[in-house]
């Protein structure tokens, strides 16, 4: 496996204090790491520079929560985005669905459970898996150096890294059932924990994206791949 670089991440947080409290832990831990506090500093500071992910405050103005979102996924649609929730927020599965993150986590964060989460979710970018992988998904091309789906027409199915690396875990199973914590072992690549909460989500977005019959619900086990898969 790579060793990790330096990444450069965007933390958006109304509450300036606290945003400058992540932004100082995660320096320490080997981020390259800017801190803002409004919607408008956290455009700019996208438009301006390459950043490897972003942390970010739903509450940061007035927008959307899904305009917002999907405002900031148009500097990159593979940039991981980590969301920061109230507590029934995140107990909410349709209002995290429509969101579109990477991931979901408590406003007031624990620094280091933060740092162990941007980890997990940057080491999927970092593995050491064929670039080029490519797997016949049934009617779909799944497309590991893109992290994309390619439909029979050629034409791009869009998906997050989140999203893209828990429909590959499946497809790479060999038709295995994968329990939730199966699928945030196979996602994270190392100790670091992807919510459980996240996987069901997750599960919910690539259904509506690829299709509800795409994965399979094993009651009371986890998910498995729903369609026929064969490497190309």
């Amino acid at each position: 496996m790579m060793a990790m670089q330096n990444h450069k991440i965007l933390i958006a947080k109304r509450d300036i204090g606290r945003g400058q409290a992540l932004a100082d832990h995660l320096n320490k831990s080997g981020f390259e790491v800017a801190s803002v506090s409004s919607a408008a500093e956290m455009y700019e500071s996208a438009k301006l520079h390459p950043f490897d992910g972003f942390v970010v405050d739903i509450a940061l103005n007035n927008e959307a929560p899904v305009a917002f979102i999907n405002k900031l996924r148009a500097y990159g649609q593979s940039i991981p985005i980590i969301v920061m929730l109230e507590p029934e927020e995140i107990a909410d599965t349709k209002f995290c669905l429509n969101l579109d993150a990477d991931d979901y986590i408590v406003k007031i964060v624990n620094p280091y459970e933060l740092d162990m989460r941007l980890k997990s979710i940057l080491r999927r970018l970092q593995d050491d898996r064929p670039s080029m992988a490519k797997l016949q998904f049934g009617h779909l091309v799944l497309d590991y150096a893109r992290r994309a789906a390619v439909d029979a027409e050629e034409q791009l199915i869009e998906l997050t890294l989140a999203e893209f690396s828990v429909i590959w875990a499946l497809a790479s199973s060999d038709g295995k059932v994968l329990s939730r914590n199966d699928l945030i072992r196979e996602m994270s690549f190392d100790s670091a924990p992807v919510s459980i909460r996240a996987v069901d989500i997750l599960i919910s977005r690539v259904r509506k994206k690829l299709g509800k019959e795409a994965v399979q619900t094993v009651s009371k086990v986890g998910y498995r791949c729903g369609w026929p898969v064969s490497p190309l």
